[in-house]
């Protein structure tokens, strides 16, 4: 996705309270000296403003990001991984003039574990620090595997399979890293999983995914892996289905 200039300047206001009225942001169909069709952001200063302009969101977050790095000094980080250095600079330093492109399309994060274990309990002011650090460190492809269990849940039901049956099946929230990676699936351990959790999730993923969106983030949804409760083998009559409980 493109994403939203709006959404940038937001993101700046987080970050920097009172930063964007110092930046012009833009998109840009390419940038001076780069190859057309590569994703790229240019930096420049005019005005006693900093320019930023990007063929998406995510090239013009990096874009500021870098600026805030090099000439302000700033660490941009996270709580888990030392935390950030952001301040409001008595003047804006002068930008150095350059354009960036893209070495490779994708800048990816994250895995089944990590989201899980790493993640587990993040509400959505944890993800929205999470996603600016994103955004602000050119990632533009992250693992999106919150919520998953509503929309496995709901299709299992419409199978015919009991609420328990489903519930115990999913393991508890601090180890769905294990039933999601096909791993002790079906032992309920720390379950089973609430339905209120699922819901909660659910309703966390499409804010998440929204933003993703808004900065020109792409989020990897998962797809199906091949592993469903056992009961389904007498429900559709499956022979081709296996107990892994009896492998």
């Amino acid at each position: 996705p493109q994403g939203s200039i709006d959404a940038v300047h937001e993101l700046l206001e987080r970050a920097v309270p009172g930063a964007s009225s110092n930046f012009e942001l833009s998109f840009a169909d390419g940038c001076p000296g780069i190859k057309a069709g590569t994703a790229c952001y240019d930096l420049s200063w005019a005005n006693g403003k900093v320019h930023v302009a990007g063929t998406t969101a995510n090239e013009i977050t990096f874009g500021i990001g870098e600026y805030l790095r090099t000439e302000c000094n700033m660490t941009i980080g996270w709580p888990r991984g030392g935390n950030s250095n952001l301040f409001t600079p008595q003047e804006w330093p002068v930008a150095v003039t350059r354009s960036r492109a893209r070495v490779q399309p994708w800048s990816y994060i994250m895995n089944v574990c990590t989201h899980s274990y790493s993640l587990v309990w993040y509400g959505w002011a944890e993800w929205t620090q999470f996603i600016d650090w994103m955004a602000l460190s050119g990632i533009n492809l992250a693992l999106a595997m919150t919520g998953q269990e509503e929309v496995q849940y709901k299709v299992f039901r419409a199978l015919g399979l009991e609420d328990k049956e489903i519930r115990s099946w999913f393991n508890g929230p601090a180890l769905l890293t294990w039933s999601r990676g096909q791993n002790e699936y079906g032992s309920d351990i720390a379950g089973p999983l609430p339905r209120s959790w699922m819901q909660a999730q659910w309703a966390l993923q499409r804010q998440i995914l929204a933003r993703y969106r808004s900065l020109g983030i792409v989020g990897q949804l998962p797809g199906f892996q091949g592993n469903a409760p056992i009961g389904l083998k007498a429900l559709l009559k499956d022979s081709n289905m296996t107990d892994n409980k009896k492998g």
